[in-house]
């Protein structure tokens, strides 16, 4: 699940984002045993915004308005997740 979960953050933040701001990479999801997501009982994720070694991307983390687009990116990440999981639920609960 937090598998699917990545999939649909990472897609929703750079559909937020690469409308706005020219150069954004999709560097794809990455899975790893991250500690701070070991014995997680819900899907979960960690997402790496930008890099602060890049000037530009440093920069961008300190506009307001592009943490708006990241923030609203994630969030409709979300919102896309749980309605996937609701339509995956109701289908099951039909059978």
């Amino acid at each position: 699940e937090s598998a699917k979960l990545a999939t649909t953050v990472q897609s929703n933040i750079i559909h937020a984002l690469a409308n706005k701001y020219q150069g954004i990479k999709d560097l794809g999801v990455k899975q790893a045993p991250f500690y701070v997501l070991l014995g997680a009982e819900m899907p979960s994720v960690l997402i790496e915004a930008a890099f602060i070694t890049n000037k530009v991307e440093e920069q961008r983390l300190k506009d307001n308005s592009f943490q708006r687009s990241l923030v609203a990116g994630i969030a409709s990440g979300i919102g896309s997740y749980i309605k996937q999981m609701r339509q995956f639920a109701d289908v099951g609960g039909a059978q």
